[in-house]
């Protein structure tokens, strides 16, 4: 692998989406100007292009179905995911029950600290895949925290799919200046720093750079070596400047998580809703500088001056013209007249008001915001919201499949600063690791085997559909009871209370171990017997009390 060949890549795939590129141009126009500089270059802090908006609805609409998926998908208020084993039965040990969720509550804290820049880089994902279409993450260790989330701006990142049409080859386009190079790979000594960039850091710090990172899987390594060279996924920094590789990477799995709404077979970016709403956001802002200058027109209306009129004109409101001699207009001729205007503004308001309109339905802001009455309850709620999330097909379907990469990865290298593999293939704890420090339950130690399962929106409706189910079934068999008390020996209430725990996500430290319960109904057991054994001995007392006492009378 040479950086020559890594930069024609490059190209490659920047003119395979040349047409995306003009695209995303335009419906960042309107949607989303912050990013209006995919096809233009601009200087920094230059704002010009919002002095060409005349209606901000497109910008809200986007800004309201991020907060809402944001909200929804996944924030500090929820717990939406679950570390489990992909061996079934390892799942029901008590003791990788309780480290499960022990290190759950690790990688949630990680995630939402503030130094990982989860929630910004989710934000700023969400509103990526609104307008674009398309969305990327990169994930990885953070020089101040384990980890580091950066969302790429669409313009500088190219991503290539598989045979099974899955992304595993991803370019991110970086600058940077001499400065800052040198501050990242000056003191590693196998780094591949061009002289130009030396020289450039003493004399011109801050000329800029044009970089890449080449990510992809290695197709040549030693699969018995561990070391970053021979791990499965291959990184590739290039200084494209001077067509020189600065640094080769490695990681055991992508660390990045991309997201793509509908999309066609034979594409490889995704379409996004903005790109539906187009024709509706440029005939809201064509029709919003019409009705502003139509608005305008109507205010302050063109005047005919009769040529006779020689006096000073006041265009104050309210103002008056006086002529100081009739005699100098012509007859049935004013000083000043005004042009007669045709339109109608009202009518350009309605059509404007169902523009609006069609670009929240395409943003489903129609069906996503919950009906407002007092009495609906939690579960009417989330049921109603999941059946808004289902009608959204692939673009929800494409946030989910995003954050379930993102999380696996970020669990991988979580666990990797916490347990590292010993020369016998075991799992051993990093001493002193400042995360966690609880050693790995034995059944995990040959083969953790574990996954992140996250519990979006959708699924857990449908879970709550078992929840009702079995509030429905023990209702029924209390009922039942009331005439054959027998019939509750069919159920098992402790499986119950704990399958609806589950369902409903309740923190598993507020449930028991099955083996502290156990334990808690022994020794419960043996206070009855002993209340009972002791209820037998005072009764003996009594009747031999009783007896004596009738043998002396």
């Amino acid at each position: 692998m040479n950086a020559k060949d890594l930069i024609r890549r490059a190209e490659s795939l920047e003119n395979d989406r040349s047409n995306f590129k003009n695209e995303w141009q335009e419906i960042a126009n309107y949607f989303r100007p912050i990013k209006s500089d995919i096809t233009i270059t601009k200087a920094e802090g230059d704002k010009s292009n919002f002095k060409k908006l005349f209606e901000s609805s497109p910008i809200n609409s986007v800004h309201e179905l991020k907060s809402i998926i944001v909200g929804t998908l996944f924030n500090r208020a929820i717990k939406p995911i679950q570390i489990e084993s992909e061996i079934e039965e390892i799942n029901e040990n008590d003791n990788v029950r309780d480290w499960i969720s022990e290190f759950t509550k690790v990688l949630l804290n990680q995630l939402f600290n503030s130094k990982s820049n989860f929630e910004r880089a989710f934000s700023e994902a969400t509103a990526d895949d609104i307008v674009f279409g398309t969305m990327l993450t990169l994930i990885e260790e953070g020089k101040n925290h384990p980890l580091k989330y950066t969302t790429i701006n669409i313009k500088n990142f190219l991503i290539a799919e598989n045979e099974e049409n899955v992304v595993d080859y991803v370019i991110i386009k970086d600058k940077k200046t001499a400065r800052q190079i040198m501050d990242k790979w000056g003191n590693n000594k196998e780094a591949n720093i061009s002289d130009k960039i030396r020289k450039a850091a003493e004399k011109e710090p801050f000329k800029v750079f044009d970089l890449q990172l080449h990510i992809m899987p290695r197709k040549e390594r030693e699969r018995n070596k561990i070391d970053l060279l021979n791990k499965e996924i291959a990184g590739y920094w290039v200084d494209v400047n001077n067509t020189l590789i600065i640094e080769e990477l490695g990681w055991d799995n992508l660390p990045f998580a991309v997201g793509r709404s509908e999309k066609a077979s034979d594409e490889v970016y995704g379409t996004s809703r903005c790109m539906m709403a187009l024709a509706d956001a440029r005939q809201i802002n064509e029709m919003s500088k019409q009705i502003n200058e139509a608005t305008e027109i109507i205010l302050k209306p063109s005047l005919i001056v009769n040529t006779a009129f020689k006096n000073r004109i006041s265009l104050r409101a309210g103002a008056l013209n006086y002529i100081e001699d009739k005699r100098e207009l012509a007859p049935g001729q004013r000083a000043i007249e005004q042009i007669g205007n045709i339109g109608n503004i009202p009518i350009n308001e309605n059509l404007l008001a169902r523009k609006q309109e069609n670009i929240k339905e395409i943003f489903f802001l129609d069906k996503l915001k919950v009906f407002d009455d007092a009495r609906a309850t939690a579960t009417q709620i989330m049921e109603i919201r999941a059946e808004s999330l289902r009608i959204m097909g692939d673009f929800i379907f494409s946030n989910i499949d995003y954050l379930d990469q993102l999380l696996n990865v970020s669990f991988d290298i979580l666990f990797k600063k916490i347990y590292f593999q010993n020369e016998n293939g075991q799992y051993v704890l990093l001493q002193n690791n400042g995360l966690f420090q609880k050693e790995l339950p034995k059944e995990l130690i040959s083969n953790p085997s574990l996954k992140i399962r996250y519990q979006n929106p959708i699924t857990q409706s449908q879970r709550m559909n078992e929840a009702v189910a079995i509030e429905k079934l023990v209702s029924y068999a209390v009922n039942i009871a009331q005439s054959n008390p027998e019939i509750l020996d069919v159920l098992d209430f402790d499986e119950i209370v704990r399958t609806y725990s589950d369902i409903l996500n309740v923190d598993p430290d507020l449930i028991k171990n099955p083996v502290v319960v156990e334990q808690i109904r022994q020794l419960r057991q043996q206070q009855m017997q002993m209340q009972q054994q002791l209820d037998q001995e005072q009764q003996a007392i009594q009747a031999a009390a009783i007896g004596r006492k009738s043998e002396i009378i």
